[in-house]
């Protein structure tokens, strides 16, 4: 069985594993925003299947925090899925500032990840309107837009010309 201060010690790399993990995540996301705007196509393929290990990593990470918290709050007194606000009572002073700030700054750069998501989805999203409209300019077509019985958004598509009339 550990001492507690091997199972701090624990939780404590764990919450620093953890934020590495987030900041590598944040600086593929801003990578691949950057790919998005300058439409480098290869690279914003490659860029996403690297979010996607690093958010696997993180999975992992994640779950290695939380298993050390749970080792933690047992030893504590605790129950094994306490809050860090209720483990932070029972945590020595002089750690308290650390593990704060550990915490503080893992959620704020999970709320950084957040927001890269969406703006790069939305830019995802713009770059594949342009491309259909770019599309639509060449092969023109109607498109009949309407809402099924769940709201979901239904389109259908008929062309005006074949494609040998639109080049030719």
């Amino acid at each position: 069985m550990k001492s507690q201060n091997a199972l701090i010690d624990d939780f404590i790399e764990s919450l620093r594993n953890e934020l590495q993990g987030y900041g590598e995540l944040l600086a593929l996301m801003e990578s691949q925003q950057s790919r998005i705007i300058s439409r480098d196509t290869p690279k914003i393929e490659s860029s996403a299947h690297e979010i996607n290990n690093q958010f696997s990593i993180i999975q992992s990470l994640k779950t290695n925090r939380q298993q050390c918290q749970a080792a933690l709050s047992i030893n504590l007194g605790l129950l094994p899925d306490a809050l860090y606000v209720d483990q932070r009572k029972c945590l020595p002073d002089d750690l308290k500032n650390l593990t704060d700030a550990l915490v503080e700054e893992n959620n704020s750069l999970l709320n950084e990840v957040r927001l890269k998501a969406r703006q790069n989805q939305l830019l995802l999203y713009r770059t594949v309107e342009i491309m259909q409209e770019f599309i639509n300019q060449i092969l023109p077509r109607t498109e009949i837009k309407s809402y099924d019985s769940s709201g979901q958004k239904k389109t259908k598509v008929q062309s005006k010309v074949g494609l040998y009339e639109a080049v030719g």
